[in-house]
């Protein structure tokens, strides 16, 4: 599993974002506190907008999906 973490600041930034994860087939969640939600869910993904969260990546090999949503990344 990989994890990272990301943010949105509007709901063009969560729609591209769900637009560019749901390309892959690999599963991902997004979790902040005891919430955890699927990562290609455009109303879950809204619900965190303006937070940063935990994108969870359960395949290693999930091809260039950190470089698809580098501009989403928070360090």
């Amino acid at each position: 599993m990989k994890q990272m973490k990301v943010c949105f600041n509007s709901p063009k930034e969560v729609l591209d974002f769900v637009n560019r994860v749901t390309k892959y087939s690999c599963d991902m969640d997004m979790k902040r506190g005891h919430i955890l939600i699927d990562a290609k869910s455009i109303l879950g993904v809204i619900g965190f907008m303006g937070k940063v969260v935990d994108l969870l990546v359960y395949d290693e090999n999930c091809g260039r999906l950190e470089r698809d949503i580098e501009q989403y990344l928070v360090a």
